[in-house]
């Protein structure tokens, strides 16, 4: 889950701080629904907070009897219409709330205010997705092997340890469960189903092939079938015999491992488009002393040739950035910025 190499904004803390945070919510509910009891009443508010800032991750929600549903539990149509009844509840107090405070963003009402290419967005998205997701982890794999450093050595060392301890946890002389003790392929069938699931509200940032840059964020909610398709997989394997259970850690190592490594070259992407954004800041600075509310910059041009496949330095958030490095005056008006190599095509003039 921490290393799904599909979504690559983990290291944006706007994302940390809603994106994550909501997928948190949605976890915790989750949690809570599978105690069963009072704490299934509690897991209803809790999961509705991820509706309050990254909507996607409610999804895993939606789908907890599919997930979580024991298989009398799953056959039960009561289960199944009281679940409806939670979540009718809580989307109603937050599409309440967006009517009361604005309403929805303009990306989403356009979309929404067309219901055949919503419809048409949903549907593709459900493919496009998960086809996304495999390519990331090809990539990954690949990258991952190009871009190794002494950091993902010791934190693949540091996994293997952990899994070997795991793997010998097992008192010498108990037997293996054999093939048909393994995983119930029903299980395999609802995490699939939750995959394909996570890409339905995929309605503004569409189509979700996005492989770098802030929009992978519309792969965040895979995180958890992914995570929990790869453990179903572990599982079928390693519960064969000891033999199949110690290829398949060793191939969970090696998969850990070349994913970390891609995690780690995405961090230091990060780090270094950071340092060209703030060279690129300094040299507008410098150029730019006398900027009031009355100012007009425009960049021309490439200011760095250093350029990164993760993330860009530049993109059309530099206005507001423009603004909390010169200010505003007491009118709340603020100097403008246009950076033309960035958006060249979407600049009116």
């Amino acid at each position: 889950y921490v290393l799904f190499p599909a979504d690559t904004t983990r290291q944006l803390l706007i994302h940390v701080a809603h994106v994550q945070g909501s997928m948190t919510f949605s976890l915790a509910g989750l949690l809570l629904w599978r105690r069963g009891g009072v704490a299934r009443v509690v897991a209803y508010p809790i999961a509705g907070l991820s509706l309050l800032s990254f909507e996607t991750a409610y999804i895993a929600f939606l789908c907890a009897p599919l997930l979580l549903a024991s298989r009398a539990e799953f056959r039960r149509l009561s289960a199944w219409v009281v679940h409806a009844a939670g979540c009718s509840i809580v989307v109603g107090l937050v599409v309440l709330a967006r009517v009361v405070h604005g309403g929805w963003p303009n990306g989403a009402r356009q979309v929404l205010g067309r219901p055949t290419e919503a419809a048409t967005r949903a549907i593709t998205s459900l493919y496009l997705g998960p086809l996304t997701d495999l390519r990331a982890f090809g990539h990954a794999l690949v990258e991952g092997g190009r871009r190794v450093d002494l950091w993902a050595i010791a934190s693949a060392a540091a996994l293997a340890l952990l899994l070997l301890a795991w793997h010998l946890r097992r008192p010498r002389g108990e037997s293996v469960p054999g093939p048909a003790t393994g995983l119930p392929g029903w299980l395999t069938v609802r995490v699939i189903a939750l995959w394909a699931a996570s890409y339905v509200f995929t309605l503004t940032d569409y189509p979700p092939t996005q492989l770098a840059g802030r929009l992978t964020s519309t792969h965040t909610a895979a995180a958890l079938p992914v995570a929990l398709l790869a453990g179903c997989v572990h599982a079928a394997i390693a519960r064969r015999s000891q033999t199949w259970r110690r290829w398949s850690i060793m191939f969970v190592v090696a998969g850990l491992f070349l994913t970390l490594s891609y995690n780690q070259f995405v961090q230091r992407e990060y780090v270094r488009m950071w340092r060209v954004q703030r060279d690129f800041w300094q040299q507008v600075i410098a150029l730019s002393p006398d900027t009031d509310s009355m100012t007009t910059i425009l960049v021309a041009g490439n200011v760095s040739p250093e350029r990164s496949d993760i993330i860009q330095a530049n993109s059309w958030a530099d206005h507001e950035t423009c603004l909390r490095l010169f200010g505003v005056d007491t009118a709340g008006n603020g100097p403008q910025f246009t950076h033309l190599g960035v958006l060249w095509d979407s600049v009116p003039f």
